[in-house]
């Protein structure tokens, strides 16, 4: 099978990231079936509201990794700068480094409301794990 027509077949990619911050440190994200792995935006500390991506653009699925069923996630610590434009991307973990290059790439071109502390727009700094399965 050509590379192009496996690009285009009823398997696909898809992102899950849930942004959570505290105050410019490390945060947490959900997967759709697991439970928070540390703190969520409910006890984010009074007047901090977290950025929220706005526009998400999928990461392309490495050719090889697809063909060969490979899944995995790519941790990014990000800087959201207090217009709201993705600044630093820091590659955290990646399950595979197929996988980096294409999760960073499709985060460059997300875009966010920014954060905020009391009411002020704010840079704050997230964690985006980037979540590469394959659905029928």
């Amino acid at each position: 099978m050509k590379p192009s027509s496996f690009a285009h077949s009823a398997r696909r990619v898809s992102v899950l990231a849930i942004l959570i911050t505290l105050a410019g440190c490390a945060h947490t994200a959900l997967r759709s079936n697991s439970e928070p792995a540390g703190p969520t935006a409910a006890n984010l500390p009074p007047g901090i509201v977290a950025p929220r991506a706005l526009h998400i653009v999928n990461p392309m699925y490495p050719y090889q990794m697809k063909r060969l069923g490979v899944t995995g996630t790519v941790n990014l610590k990000c800087l959201i700068a207090a217009n709201g434009n993705i600044g630093d991307i820091e590659v955290i973990s990646a399950t595979h480094a197929e996988f980096t290059d294409a999760a960073v790439e499709a985060v460059k071109r997300w875009t966010f409301a920014p954060g905020t502390r009391d009411g002020q727009p704010t840079a704050q700094r997230i964690m985006l794990p980037i979540s590469f399965y394959l659905t029928d």
